[in-house]
């Protein structure tokens, strides 16, 4: 599991600073976790530093790979409504720990 961690640091130390949509995935291959961020690099490194609730520190124990897409514009510009958020939160391939 070790191993799997620094693979996942040094995935993050390569990401671009650009907006996007990331994907935790456990052991088995199946997606943990889907967020977006404004910065990519930026909102995936902050999981590994500093002080974290109870609920991430689950994630990313339980997290061995990432996988991301780089969007053209901002999600947070494009569905900043909350009938959009609800929208995304609700799509049926999103795990329950991402609603």
């Amino acid at each position: 599991i070790k191993s799997l961690k620094l693979n996942i640091k040094n995935i993050i130390n390569s990401l671009p600073e650009k907006p996007g949509i990331y994907q935790y995935f456990n052991i088995d291959n199946e997606i943990i976790y889907i967020g977006k961020a404004k910065n990519l690099k930026n909102r995936l490194s902050s999981y590994f530093s500093g002080q974290k609730d109870i609920k991430t520190r689950i994630l990313i124990s339980r997290a061995t790979s990432i996988e991301y897409i780089v969007t053209i514009i901002s999600l947070f510009t494009a569905f900043s409504s909350d009938s959009s958020s609800s929208m995304i939160s609700s799509t049926e391939h999103w795990p329950s720990s991402s609603r």
